[in-house]
């Protein structure tokens, strides 16, 4: 959920002012809230890992198990722990940031017994989903936006 900033040579740096380029990484969200656009019912947004590269490939299979725990820090540990190691940050401050836990349900387990709702994807995969809202599985999808 994090915008990850690069410098002039496409090393990661943790501070603002080092920032030559970025990537945004946010969670997507609706496409609009107006009910008479099509795009309102594209709410199944996905995203599948690892992200393609020349060498990645998909995981081929099927997990027994996927938890999914959404905590939320409004700064990232590893821009924290660089301010201390600067002398710009007392450890003691760094130590006492919070992390919030996101969702009255903690996580969000699928498996074979949670994963009671399905569709067909493409019109001949069948998938399978877990959640603990009203979400509809078997939405409109859409890609989640990468830049």
């Amino acid at each position: 959920m994090r915008d990850c900033i690069f410098d002039a040579n496409g090393q990661p740096v943790s501070f603002l002012w080092q920032e030559a380029s970025f990537n945004g990484n946010e969670l997507p969200a609706q496409l609009t809230a107006d009910m008479t656009d099509p795009r309102f019912y594209q709410s199944h947004v996905y995203w599948r890992f690892p992200l393609l590269t020349d060498t990645d490939t998909y995981f081929n299979g099927t997990p027994d198990t996927v938890t999914v725990r959404f905590r939320l820090q409004a700064i990232g540990s590893d821009v924290l722990q660089d301010l201390v190691s600067s002398g710009d940050l007392d450890a003691s401050v760094a130590s006492a940031m919070t992390t919030l836990e996101v969702g009255s349900n903690m996580n969000l387990v699928w498996n074979a017994q949670t994963a009671t709702l399905s569709y067909m994807e493409n019109g001949n995969i069948p998938l399978t989903c877990a959640t603990n809202t009203a979400f509809n599985v078997a939405a409109d999808k859409v890609a989640a936006r990468r830049t």
